[in-house]
């Protein structure tokens, strides 16, 4: 009889390498079964009771089985610990998590022990962990131990153990961060990032290709990065990206699948609108995204109304103008495909003011009245008229100055009269033509064209004024080779103001203007002279030079048949210069110390009398050294002198010598004059002396002069 305290779950059950069967939990009687240790023997036929202590491990379907015979046996049968009915499984799990291992044994009384496997030392250790000593082993997973080993050591009652399989850490990419649905505008760039944890992770972002309806690895920026960077286009809307990561032992993660959506982006507003009634305000939107629609509104006042003008679905809205939507307001609501919308900023429309029928020019006798009208549309409109009576506009006082009629009591000092009119509406205004009253007055020339003195280069201008109605103009020059009035061709001919360019052959040159009235009457103006004066084109330039030098004057003047004298000042009032070249364009003077500071000018004379004086220009008389100091060599105890020879004005004096590689002023006696006195020792045999001259205009060094010691 053997009684089991826990059923066994196998088919065959192996004692020795002696198999038999059984049922549930009892041994076929019938069974031929032999149990050998040492020299005893179990026989069939006897009674015994066997206890099934432990349990049954999976693949071995060996059990630790032992027998008490009946007070001819007590001892064991098997000494062989197996593990039943599962093994440790290898766990794959991401970092951060618990991996938990855990072996199944069938009965009571084990111990238990968990071990892992040191790669450095190639051995077993026991492990520390949770669970280390019970059934259940919990790891915290971490990137190192990526690979890592570990079993379990079961101990019996009676001593007998087992080592269960060696189960596999694997260490899964865990996520940190689930890539993110992107909406961004055409021209900007999205950017997924997924970012895992793991051991030597390597990334693949991958698109879902809708024709395809499969996966495709992108090949965009940052692929095989965390993060993917896209160029938003209208054709990737709704495009959907993942990513694979792959850790070093294989095991993969895949992000969630984020999707691109491109919003729809207004890159140009709609622009104010300024336009005239009757004409048609456009307000354009530019906009990016995918599969746009259009909703132009208007701003009632109170809220905004989807617009049912021209083009209210389209990117351009045409709206006809009318006094009425002054000040209205127009914006575009733009859709995206995905339906996801953009406002544009409002755009107003402002009604101009615009002047649609000028003022006519008036023609009408002393005692009439002339009526000036101007026509405009606009909203608000406020009329002022200006007149002009050729000294600038001034606002008028007559009858109607702030309506759309202006009326005018004609004189005969209004001839010639113009008249505007400023229309001011709520958002702009226009100014008007200027319409011009001509008053029916006898043709006469009431202001005489004067003579003009001008250089040459200059513009000369002959201005005649006349009155009478329709005046034409035609100015005329006098031609000294044939005696006759000849038409001038000349900027202003035919006005009432001619423009001569001066030159000097025009010198004396007249001219007059034939003015015809509308009945053809024609009067004849005075003659007027153009004078061409002498003019200073370049000045004379002050002069710096040496006694015994000559200085030069020069001055350069434009005119006709010119003449020169130049002058000095001298004694408080300038007198006419004697030196050479003094009726000439240049004046040479020698230089002399008196004649320091001296200044001089130049009187230009043209040939009709008429005169220029040249600025000053002054002499100054620089310093100049004219003997330089000579070497000296001389005897010990004697004394050595040195002698410098200048010209200037209001010379000074300084010797220096040359000690300890630089020059010093000199203490010698003499150190302040045109003659220093050294006395000669032997300590200053090559001693080198100089002086520096210093005049009112100037200074200068002299070459150095060497002492030498016989």
């Amino acid at each position: 009889t053997i009684n089991n305290s826990k059923a066994l779950t196998e088919d065959m059950v192996t004692l020795n390498k002696t198999s038999f069967p059984y049922t549930g939990s009892a041994i076929d009687p019938a069974a031929n079964i032999t149990v050998k240790d040492g020299s005893k023997t179990l026989v069939p036929g006897t009674d015994y009771t066997v206890t099934v202590i432990n349990g049954i491990s999976i693949g071995t379907n060996t059990a630790i089985i032992r027998i008490k015979g009946a007070g001819e046996y007590d001892g064991t049968v098997n000494k062989n610990v197996t593990i039943y009915p599962s093994q440790p499984a290898s766990v794959t799990a991401a970092v951060g998590a618990n991996a938990k291992f855990t072996v199944n044994v069938t009965g009571e009384g084990y111990t238990y022990q968990w071990q892992y496997y040191n790669t450095n030392t190639k051995k077993w250790v026991n492990s520390g962990m949770t669970g280390s000593t019970t059934a259940t082993l919990s790891v915290e997973v971490t990137a190192a131990r990526d690979g890592q080993k570990y079993r379990c050591l079961v101990t019996d009652a009676y001593g007998a153990k087992a080592y269960s399989n060696a189960a596999t850490l694997k260490v899964k990419p865990g996520i940190i961060t689930q890539a993110k649905d992107n909406t961004r505008a055409v021209g900007e760039t999205a950017k997924f990032t997924f970012v895992a944890s793991g051991s030597g992770l390597k990334y693949q972002w991958q698109y879902y290709n809708t024709n395809t309806s499969k996966w495709v690895n992108s090949g965009l920026t940052g692929n095989t990065t965390e993060t993917l960077s896209v160029p938003v286009t209208a054709a990737r809307d709704g495009q959907r990206y993942r990513c694979i990561v792959t850790a070093a032992n294989g095991e993969t993660a895949i992000s969630f699948a984020a999707t691109l959506r491109v919003k729809p982006v207004i890159t140009k507003q709609p622009e104010n609108v300024t336009a005239a009634v009757g004409a048609t305000a456009k307000f354009t939107v530019t906009a990016t995204g995918n599969g746009l629609t259009y909703q132009w509104q208007y701003d009632n006042g109170s809220d905004w109304k989807n617009s049912t003008q021209s083009g209210y679905n389209t990117a351009t809205l045409s709206v006809p103008v009318t006094a009425a939507r002054d000040g209205q307001k127009y914006r575009c609501v733009v859709t995206g495909k995905n339906g996801f919308t953009a406002s544009s900023t409002a755009a107003t429309l402002k009604v101009k003011t615009v002047i649609t029928k000028q003022p006519a020019n008036v023609t009408a006798a002393v005692g009439a009245t002339a009526k000036f009208t101007v026509t405009a549309t606009g909203n608000e409109l406020k009329y002022q008229w200006q007149y002009d009576n050729g000294s600038g506009w001034k606002n008028s006082s007559q009858t109607g100055a702030t309506t759309a009629t202006l009326s005018v009591p004609v004189t005969e000092a209004r001839n010639g009269q113009k008249y505007r009119c400023i229309v001011t509406g709520k958002n702009s205004s226009a100014t008007s033509n200027a319409a011009t009253l001509t008053v029916n007055v006898p043709t006469a020339i009431t202001t005489q064209p004067a003579n003009v003195t001008a250089a040459v280069g200059a513009t000369a201008k002959f201005t005649v004024a006349a009155s009478g109605s329709g005046l034409k103009y035609q100015w005329q020059y006098y031609n000294t080779n044939t005696s006759k009035w000849v038409n001038s061709g000349m900027t202003g001919a035919t006005t009432a103001t001619l423009s001569v360019e001066v030159t000097a052959a025009r010198d004396g040159q007249k001219y007059r203007c034939v003015v015809t009235d509308s009945k053809g009457t024609t009067l004849n103006s005075n003659a007027a002279t153009l004078k061409v004066k002498a003019a200073i084109t370049g000045q004379p330039a002050n002069v710096t030079a040496a006694v015994g030098a000559t200085a030069k004057f020069t001055v350069t003047a434009t005119g006709n048949e010119l003449s020169y004298q130049w002058q000095v000042y001298t004694g408080g009032e300038w007198k006419n210069s004697s030196a050479t070249g003094n009726k000439t364009a240049t004046l040479s003077v020698a230089v002399i110390a008196a004649r320091n500071g001296q200044k001089y000018r130049c009187i230009v004379t043209a040939k009709n009398g008429t005169t220029v004086t040249s600025t000053a220009a002054v002499l100054k008389v620089k310093t100049a050294i004219t003997a330089q100091p000579k070497s000296v060599t001389q005897a010990a105890g004697t004394t050595a002198k040195f002698t410098v020879t200048a010209t200037g004005v209001d010379l000074n004096y300084q010797w220096q010598v040359y000690t300890n590689g630089a020059w010093k002023d000199s203490s010698a006696e003499g150190n302040k004059t045109a003659t220093l006195s050294v006395a000669v020792i032997a300590a200053r045999n090559g001693q080198k002396y100089r002086c520096v001259v210093t005049g009112a205009n100037g200074s200068v060094t002299s070459s150095a002069a060497t002492l030498t010691v016989s």
